[in-house]
């Protein structure tokens, strides 16, 4: 069995594999049926509380037994496993940062491949297929990334002010946000006095106009669910991005360097 991810499985090391992760799955599917949706997340914390990477191995592993369940011809077992794949893309719905949105999009991902392999298998049933139409036309994102991005332009006022309140060192990285950007040429003090006398109200304010632009695509997005209608708006807020990070903007927009550089993925 080969999926759209290019991937070709070893049935036997499936097998053992799937042997010792039997104990555990009865209680991850059943805690998916129903995850989750709040992480518990602390928003202002510098490191996150939730264990991104366990996620992603766990999904991972779910796709994996759900192969060898469709290898092995036992459907109901693979229903069940990809019943609980896509509880796991809704894991943490309303964990408010892109990268709790992005783990669910992987997770999603592996979820449409899994169901798209389990298609080509003969043998299911009319109501196994309804059930497993209707969790994934429940699932949801673009609301949810409107209100990422709102929350995570709060958590940006909170830093901004603690930077304006302490200085560069409140937040590790922020005289070299980018690698490619050499702002090191200037001392640190002068550089770091002149963005804050000359630049930091209106670095803030590009970078909550920005955020808006996204947050009113993003709405258009959820209403519409067609990208087409907003993809033009989308790509140029971030060509003005690029633009204002040019020349000069490498030093008045350094809070808007640090603060935007994880969206554009």
């Amino acid at each position: 069995l080969h999926s759209v991810t290019m991937r070709v499985f070893d049935w036997d090391a499936l097998s053992e594999e799937a042997r010792q992760l039997r104990p555990v799955l009865t209680s991850i599917r059943a805690t998916m049926r129903d995850p989750p949706l709040d992480s518990g997340r602390d928003y202002v914390a510098m490191s996150p509380a939730v264990n991104l990477v366990a996620i992603r191995t766990v999904a991972q592993s779910l796709y994996d037994i759900t192969m060898y369940d469709l290898h092995a011809g036992d459907l109901s077992a693979a229903q069940q496993d990809l019943l609980a794949l896509i509880g796991m893309a809704d894991l943490h719905a309303e964990g408010w940062t892109l990268v709790d949105q992005m783990i669910r999009v992987a997770v999603e991902g592996l979820a449409a491949d899994a169901i798209w392999n389990a298609l080509q298998a003969p043998g299911w049933t009319d109501d196994q297929l309804a059930e497993l139409q209707q969790r994934l036309a429940d699932l949801s994102f673009f609301k949810e990334l409107e209100q990422t991005f709102r929350v995570e332009r709060a958590v940006g006022f909170y830093y901004f002010c603690n930077l304006k309140t302490n200085g560069y060192s409140a937040i590790p990285g922020f005289l070299n946000p980018r690698q490619s950007i050499p702002v090191s040429d200037l001392p640190e003090a002068a550089l770091e006095s002149g963005w804050k006398s000359l630049w930091a109200d209106s670095d803030f304010l590009f970078y909550c106009q920005f955020h808006q632009e996204l947050i009113e695509s993003l709405h258009r997005l959820a209403a519409t669910r067609s990208y087409r209608e907003v993809a033009s708006d989308i790509a140029g807020s971030y060509r003005r991005l690029d633009r204002v990070l040019t020349g000069i903007g490498k030093y008045r927009y350094l809070w808007s360097q640090m603060a935007i550089a994880n969206s554009r993925r």
